[in-house]
């Protein structure tokens, strides 16, 4: 088997631009033992005038968010994604938890844990090479796979989802006010049965979706929660969170 690579991502504290740096300290993260994210504290904050009032305009602020986020040097995030179902869903139920971090240019680690199967698997890619962990020992993938195999992974990514969720955001979505989460001064949006729906699921009829986004732009926080029945009457709940860190 190839060993992991030299270098890996490494993760911020919060996802504010910061200086690249390498990737040895992820590296050395034992797999099995990865760090409990927190759930950030959010605190209303009185409004000042750092941020002008066209600034918080949805269908700017979510168009901005996608370049603001590319921008970013460095940045962590964890994904839990809830899933309940009755009738013929009910073996669906569960959690599965994402876990990501991003180093620029081109350094991704990607950790997927899905508690209803008991599995976890991890994923690092630099540049145009790919490792995946398994059973123990990291393994390369050849060069061949690493295309269509990163395109399947990576689609937990938050790049790619927040993509996706921002375009759906733009229309549909109330300004809630300002909030400080993680420390970071944050704008709050609300939205109900939003465009943003169709990026999840058909077939939900109630839908729900609060987000954060840091003033200069970026994600900090997102909850998503839809729920639903089908023509066979079998009904279904899911809850997407995401937390930058």
């Amino acid at each position: 088997p190839n060993t992991p690579p030299a270098q890996e991502p490494v993760a911020t504290e919060t996802p504010a631009p910061q200086p690249e740096t390498t990737a040895t300290e992820t590296a050395t993260t034992s797999p099995q033992n990865p760090a409990t994210p927190e759930a950030p504290a959010v605190q209303p904050e009185v409004s000042t005038p750092s941020v002008a009032d066209a600034d918080t305009d949805p269908s700017v602020a979510f168009s901005k968010s996608i370049q603001a986020l590319q921008s970013l040097a460095s940045y962590r995030y964890t994904t839990t994604m809830k899933y309940e179902g009755t009738g013929d869903a009910a073996a669906d139920s569960g959690t599965t938890e994402v876990r990501g971090e991003y180093a620029a240019p081109d350094r991704y680690h990607l950790t997927v844990i899905e508690s209803s199967e008991g599995k976890r698997s991890e994923f690092v890619k630099i540049g145009d090479s790919l490792w995946v962990y398994d059973e123990g020992e990291w393994t390369k993938v050849p060069d061949m796979a690493v295309p269509a195999m990163s395109q399947s992974i990576f689609s937990f990514g938050l790049a790619f989802v927040w993509g996706s969720l921002a375009k759906g955001l733009e229309t549909g979505s109330n300004y809630a006010g300002k909030e400080t989460v993680n420390g970071i001064k944050s704008l709050h949006y609300s939205s109900t049965n939003s465009s943003w729906e169709k990026e999840i699921k058909e077939g939900f009829q109630n839908a729900h979706g609060d987000v954060w986004l840091a003033e200069v732009g970026y994600p900090v926080k997102s909850v998503f929660t839809a729920s639903g029945t089908d023509e066979d009457g079998n009904s279904e709940s899911r809850e997407w969170r995401k937390i930058g860190r």
